[in-house]
């Protein structure tokens, strides 16, 4: 895993993240705790649920493959590219 967050990917990011688990053995299952906090999270009226390549994303972050700065510009990435989240833009002048 690259050290310089820039070198991470913007494209195919979902592909990455589920080679590198691949790679490593680490399955993104979904786990007793990960059930506990989708059901505290529904009773804040959060209704937060990972998709399989972001629970692959916490897996490798929860086994140490990866540092938090890693785990954070991976997902940033993913949901850019795949929840069509954008970078905002300058109100114009």
């Amino acid at each position: 895993m690259p050290e310089d967050l820039d070198s991470l990917p913007t494209k195919d990011v979902g592909a990455f993240i589920e080679r590198f688990a691949h790679a490593h053995n680490v399955s993104g299952e979904q786990t007793m705790l990960d059930d506990w906090t989708e059901a505290v999270s529904r009773v804040e009226s959060d209704d937060i649920r990972l998709d399989r390549v972001e629970r692959l994303l916490v897996a490798v972050k929860r086994l140490g493959l990866i540092n938090g700065r890693q785990a954070a510009r991976l997902l940033t990435n993913y949901m850019r590219e795949t929840k069509i989240v954008q970078r905002p833009t300058p109100p114009d002048v």
